[in-house]
């Protein structure tokens, strides 16, 4: 994983598998996040990753799950100080995990 933070944004690029997952990090406000991402198949680029799921999730329970658009982006806000993972499954048995920091409020 390749990661550029500052005092403002930060953003990641994670690789596992066939998969590339580009991140965008941000603050909502003092307690909140904003995770900004989107999926692509290396191997199959112009492939579309529609409904692809993906789930927060904080001590191994999911807060919070969504699908990907069409273009394969996805967007969640979650509370800053607890530490998160990105689930992303990509078949019965295997998921990708991608852990985020948590970040003092």
């Amino acid at each position: 994983m390749g990661t550029r933070a500052s005092n403002g944004p930060s953003q990641a690029l994670y690789e596992a598998e066939n998969y590339s997952i580009d991140l965008h990090l941000s603050r909502a406000h003092s307690a909140r996040m904003i995770l900004l991402g989107q999926i692509a198949d290396r191997m199959a680029p112009y492939s579309r990753l529609a409904k692809q799921p993906v789930s927060l999730e904080a001590d191994g329970a999911s807060e919070k799950s969504s699908a990907c658009n069409q273009l394969g982006e996805f967007y969640f806000e979650y509370d800053a100080g607890k530490p998160m993972r990105l689930r992303i499954p990509v078949d019965k048995n295997r998921s990708i995990e991608v852990p985020l920091p948590a970040i003092d409020p």
